[in-house]
């Protein structure tokens, strides 16, 4: 079934937001907040909100492994991104980077996103 979760939120005057309970679960969409200060956005995640990762991702180039950030480019407010095909999957916690690791950016106000998740049905 599909899931609607509140948050996460960046702060006024933050870059990073507070970190999100997915349960494990496949996130199909995030809708960016209105009034978003235009800056690309990252991804931090979690298997236990404790130690946070930035994610990235690895591409094989060459023979040799190629690591990349994984960077939405900067996007109008209030836009729905959808996630590929089998991303998503298995995300635990979850915190959302305004800008990237080594630029963030700064919300002038508080920013809040929402996470459209597709959740099991525990019954079936």
């Amino acid at each position: 079934m599909l899931y609607a979760l509140p948050g996460p939120t960046i702060a006024a005057g933050e870059s990073m937001s507070n970190a999100v309970d997915c349960g494990g679960n496949q996130i199909l969409r995030i809708v960016t907040p209105d009034g978003w200060d235009a800056a690309p956005i990252t991804f931090q995640l979690s298997p236990d909100n404790v130690k946070f990762s930035d994610l990235y991702h690895v591409q094989v180039g060459n023979g040799q492994f190629l690591p990349y950030e994984v960077t939405v480019p900067a996007l109008p407010d209030g836009v729905i991104l959808s996630m590929p095909p089998e991303s998503g999957e298995r995300i635990f916690w979850i915190r959302i980077r305004s800008g990237t690791r080594a630029v963030p950016v700064v919300q002038s106000h508080e920013r809040t996103f929402q996470i459209v998740m597709w959740v099991p049905d525990a019954g079936a």
